[in-house]
């Protein structure tokens, strides 16, 4: 975003008076649609559908919100971009229950499934969120270790500990150790070799059960 020529243009120089009411906005648009859920799910208790209706709510991407000096959405992989709010109300589904495990925006597919009373096809690469709706641990194959993601022209494979981000045909790319910099700050690509390699390792695994060649 330093370039001249970058829709991030004059952002590196912006003062914190800009940043916060960018922030006010934002959080302005994020207060309406909270309203509109509310009178979404408010409809639905009037008529009667509320104990015979899924509603999930999610977005496409997390919000550069001022992180790292970028406003708006950006193609990259950091979790500011990669962390998507998702609420689910269901019937059967406790209020409240809030989950910090690594999920996928395909589980929604296999768990809407599950909750309609129906079986999600075996070739189906998502996992059913059932066990962590409920406040539960998933156990084996259920439980992800690990989630995927992809923007323009970058990879990554993420788990609790660490994240590796991977550019196709180029000698760099990015890895951070997530549990004790959460903010992406230091990228250790170049440091921890034998992490790097184990990430990669993870990376083309993951590749291969998705069947992308």
């Amino acid at each position: 975003f330093e370039t001249p020529d970058h829709k991030y243009r004059g952002f590196p120089d912006a003062s914190e008076q800009t940043f916060r009411e960018m922030k006010a906005a934002y959080y302005g648009m994020v207060s309406q649609l909270d309203w509109q859920l509310g009178l979404t799910l408010e409809m639905l208790e009037e008529r009667g559908l509320a104990e015979n209706t899924i509603v999930v709510f999610t977005s496409d991407h997390g919000e550069f919100l001022g992180d790292h000096g970028i406003p708006a959405k950006a193609p990259f992989l950091l979790d500011c971009m990669l962390h998507v709010p998702c609420i689910v109300r269901a019937p059967g589904i406790a209020q409240g229950t809030i989950s910090h495990s690594l999920s996928e925006s395909v589980d929604l597919f296999p768990t809407i499934a599950r909750l309609a009373g129906l079986e999600p096809p075996a070739w189906v690469q998502g996992r059913d969120l059932g066990p962590l709706l409920a406040g539960e641990t998933p156990s084996g194959s259920d439980q992800r270790t690990a989630v995927y993601a992809e923007a323009v022209d970058k990879r990554c494979v993420r788990t609790e500990e660490w994240k590796y981000i991977h550019y196709p045909g180029k000698p760099y790319g990015e890895l951070y150790h997530v549990a004790e910099d959460p903010h992406e700050l230091e990228n250790l690509y170049e440091r921890e070799i034998e992490v790097r390699k184990e990430m990669q390792d993870l990376y083309y695994r993951t590749l291969d059960l998705t069947e992308d060649f």
